[in-house]
């Protein structure tokens, strides 16, 4: 790898350091805005569908609450590929 690469590659981790702590800086003011939703209040199918995520997102080891946009999309688009719906 050329000097200009590394530099490059150096400059592209340092945004990405800054994205992950913007990322943190919003998930924290979200946090104190919200009121926690309590998982007793969740129906059991809500629960279901939570649950199916949580196992494919441990299989992924990705995270799941909060869960990335891309996360997301991933799990709903082999859901789909699955065909189920994604009111089911």
């Amino acid at each position: 790898m050329t000097l200009a690469e590394q530099l490059q590659a150096a400059k592209q981790r340092e945004e990405i350091l800054k994205l992950d702590a913007g990322d943190q800086r919003v998930a924290a003011e979200l946090a104190k805005r919200i009121r926690p939703f309590p998982v007793n209040e969740l129906s059991a199918d809500i629960r279901t569908r939570l649950d199916a995520f949580n196992k494919w997102a441990s299989s992924k080891s990705a995270r799941r609450c909060p869960a990335k946009p891309t996360t997301v999309a991933l799990f709903a688009l082999e859901q789909a590929d699955m065909g189920v719906h994604p009111q089911q």
